[in-house]
């Protein structure tokens, strides 16, 4: 048995799937569109329904007329916020092909339908370069759950061939690390801490990581994190960029 919540959830989605300030929907199509899927609705059940969403913080917006139309007002990203993100998204080299679509379906989901047209002349990312590693995504969110819960990590690390097949470096071997930061440089994440296998301050070039694992052990050497406060600001004066060519990762892996 169909339930006046579910009619309630009906229009909500409707109205944020369907309408904006150039594309408001009329009480008669609103009617027509409930009655389309089995809902019984009067003008009264209508109003009733948006009085509702108004009482539960819904923006919905009101033009007065011979006809009442109705759309979305203020919703949690405006248009140019999302073409924003989304170009952020696209240009991230990290980011895979197949990731940025998806993340961009997201973001576009967060809008009407009409606004997420315009954001559709974003979806053409095969040119740019991006990451083939389609994991890359996920051990940032895990690097950054061991920063902020103080343990140790492991991973193995890769490279592509010129035919892109993945291989291990050094047959395979895992690395212990203790990693304290995230640092954004030339479009790519490194993580930097303490690596246990070289006993010093080094980076990783988060793009080659695999098979990355957060340990129950807390991180070594507290002391790194004054070393990294002092990367930090030379990151801001442009000076980091020499110290990551000769990072572990990018070098003693080799």
């Amino acid at each position: 048995m169909i339930q006046p919540k579910d009619r309630l959830l009906f229009l909500l989605e409707l109205l944020n799937h369907e309408t904006d300030e150039e594309h408001p929907i009329t009480v008669a199509e609103i009617i027509d569109r409930l009655n389309a899927v089995g809902f019984t609705a009067t003008r009264k059940t209508v109003a009733k329904d948006i009085d509702t969403l108004l009482a539960h913080g819904v923006d919905v917006v009101c033009n007065k007329s011979r006809q009442n139309k109705y759309f979305i007002g203020n919703r949690a990203f405006e248009l140019p916020e999302l073409t924003l993100l989304v170009d952020a998204v696209q240009a991230a080299k990290f980011i895979s092909v197949k990731q940025s679509r998806r993340l961009i379906e997201k973001l576009s989901a967060l809008t009407s339908v009409h606004q997420a047209a315009k954001l559709n002349r974003q979806l053409y990312v095969e040119k740019q370069v991006k990451s083939v590693n389609e994991k890359v995504f996920y051990t940032v969110d895990l690097l950054q759950t061991a920063i902020q819960t103080k343990r140790q990590v492991t991973f193995q690390y890769f490279e592509y061939t010129a035919a892109k097949k993945k291989v291990l470096k050094h047959g395979g071997q895992i690395y212990a690390f203790s990693p304290y930061s995230l640092l954004w440089n030339n479009d790519s994440y490194y993580a930097l801490g303490f690596s246990k296998s070289h006993g010093r301050l080094d980076n990783i070039h988060t793009c080659g990581m695999c098979d990355c694992s957060v340990l129950p052990y807390l991180r070594e050497h507290h002391k790194v994190s004054i070393q990294i406060q002092t990367l930090r600001a030379e990151q801001r004066q442009g000076k980091v960029k020499p110290y990551l060519h000769r990072g572990v990762y990018k070098g003693s892996i080799d």
